[in-house]
């Protein structure tokens, strides 16, 4: 979850998934919210270039993150080809085949950031992203997050909360809750957006439902500034 994050997309960019095991074929199904705009002729070819599709990519390199997430990064189908995905755009689709199976078995995925975590040099925009995770093991891209808030120390900063942390960590304990978002960010005003990212029920949790708040509107937040992907 972050407040007024800005990312841009870049070229070969990683995308990371939660896999419990390795699939046969790999293939990405994106489904794109995309207005109709006039590409210049010379302009890089977009490998999805709007509304649902399913393209075959070959897996190129596989990466452990951590305990249960890979870094996975596929080989588009010319050198000076862009994914065209858009943020929050890609759900990322494993196809398997069991021994014994008479039909493949199909796992969706939905990738867990990495995908342009770039303050632009331009945007003075002041971001706080709130992480909360199971236990330590789950902190993920910390080593990225702890370099943008050394270069960008008044703009980019990251707090990690564990609901169940190891003896001695270095993290706060517990849920993300009110008296943790009064904490670490400013107060809530017109100009402030929430992006919320994560499992069903933590989504439930901080945005609530039509008739009952979430943890978001404790402090203040409108339902109108906050976005839920």
């Amino acid at each position: 979850m972050s407040w007024g994050m800005q990312l841009r997309q870049a070229r070969p960019a990683p995308i990371i998934a939660s896999l419990a095991a390795g699939g046969i074929g790999f293939g990405i199904m994106a489904k794109l919210i995309m207005g109709n705009a006039s590409a210049e002729s010379n302009a890089p070819t977009k490998v999805f270039k709007g509304g649902p599709a399913f393209v075959s990519l070959p897996l190129e390199s596989s990466e452990a993150v951590n305990h249960n997430t890979k870094r996975l990064r596929f080989k588009l189908p010319q050198n000076d080809a862009i994914s065209g995905l858009t943020l929050t755009s890609a759900a990322l689709l494993t196809v398997s085949w069991p021994k014994g199976s008479w039909l493949p078995v199909p796992r969706p995925y939905t990738p867990v950031s990495a995908s342009g975590h770039s303050p632009e040099p331009d945007d003075k925009t002041a971001i706080t992203l709130v992480f909360g995770v199971n236990s330590d093991a789950d902190v993920l891209l910390r080593k990225e997050f702890e370099q943008f808030s050394a270069e960008f120390p008044d703009r980019f900063k990251a707090v990690y909360t564990v609901s169940h942390p190891i003896e001695g960590s270095p993290f706060r304990k517990g849920y993300v809750t009110k008296e943790l978002l009064e904490a670490v960010t400013p107060s809530p005003i017109q100009n402030t957006k929430v992006f919320v990212c994560g499992p069903p029920a933590m989504e439930e949790s901080l945005v609530g439902k039509k008739r009952s708040p979430g943890v978001l509107e404790q402090p203040g937040y409108k339902k109108n500034q906050i976005h839920r992907f």
